[in-house]
């Protein structure tokens, strides 16, 4: 019954329907009254109606009490095929996103141009907030090579090892350097972390959207305004403010070419101390241009 008076809709021809049973087993119940042959059936109709009357107060109960379709705080699933869908749906009508998971790869490919689209099409800024794993942190990358090894489907060259996953970070970074220095729309903070988690949050103006590795894996959809939106948005938020921050200054003069040069210059400027081979830092320019959507 409470599942039924949770939606709008149904309330309404719900307790229509149930008084007018009410209704009709009072009006059976009079035309017996005086009839003595019939005591059984009046005791049954009698028991039907308390039965009723009983049901009917406790509806009501629940329907006073019970909050509005907008106040109810629910989870909902989102199969595996409908993710990608999703947050890029998100993506072309938000204003800001929060982010926080391993590498990156969707954001790259799919929700910063999206984002930044929006910005140039609609004259806006946009706030987006970024937690990545720490790439210098060589005990972490492995961490999470060996557990993207376990639950993901892609094998041979594109294996996780602890080498990729920090190319796929450094890729992420790179792309995030390259669009700060093409716009002033984009009001950009970027943390590092030094914790593996197995949930990556998306979380736009709309709704928060919880995924784990695989791409068979569904992912746990939150709407703006419930319980769970606002936890996302919190857990965000802690690992921001815990994290080690990257600061991109922007610089008119700097090379957002994809090029290994570039990558060099824009990791230098982000503050690492990485000693990466040419061909390295090349292979990230080109994973970054790629744009490769995970989720495909």
């Amino acid at each position: 019954m409470e599942h039924l008076l949770k939606e709008a809709r149904a309330r309404a021809p719900f307790l229509v329907t149930w008084c007018a049973v009410l209704a009709l087993v009072v009006v059976l119940y009079i035309l017996v009254a005086d009839l003595t042959q019939w005591d059984a059936i009046k005791a049954i109709l009698q028991s039907i109606a308390t039965t009723l009357v009983a049901s009917l107060f406790i509806a009501l109960m629940i329907l006073l009490y019970l909050p509005s379709g907008s106040e109810v705080q629910e989870l909902s699933l989102v199969e595996a095929q409908d993710i990608s869908r999703l947050l890029r749906s998100a993506a072309q009508t938000s204003r800001s996103w929060l982010f926080s998971g391993g590498s990156g790869r969707f954001l790259r490919a799919t929700t910063l141009p999206a984002l930044l689209k929006t910005a140039r099409d609609e004259h806006v800024s946009i706030t987006l907030r970024a937690v990545l794993y720490d790439p210098e942190n060589d005990q972490l990358c492995d961490r999470y090579a060996t557990y993207r090894r376990d639950s993901a489907s892609e094998l041979g060259e594109n294996a996780w090892t602890t080498e990729k996953v920090r190319l796929e970070i450094l890729a992420t970074l790179f792309e995030l350097y390259r669009a700060r220095q093409m716009t002033d729309a984009l009001d950009l903070q970027i943390a590092l972390t030094e914790t593996m988690s197995v949930l990556r949050y998306d979380i736009s103006d709309r709704y928060a959207v919880a995924t784990t590795e695989g791409k068979e894996a569904p992912a746990v959809r939150a709407d703006v305004g419930t319980h769970y939106y606002e936890t996302y948005r919190r857990v965000v938020h802690d690992q921001i403010g815990q994290g080690r921050e990257i600061k991109i200054v922007k610089d008119g003069s700097a090379n957002t070419a994809a090029t290994a040069e570039a990558v060099s210059s824009a990791l230098t400027s982000m503050g690492f101390g990485l000693h990466l081979s040419d061909a390295l830092l090349a292979q990230i320019a080109s994973t970054a241009h790629a744009k490769v959507n995970p989720y495909r």
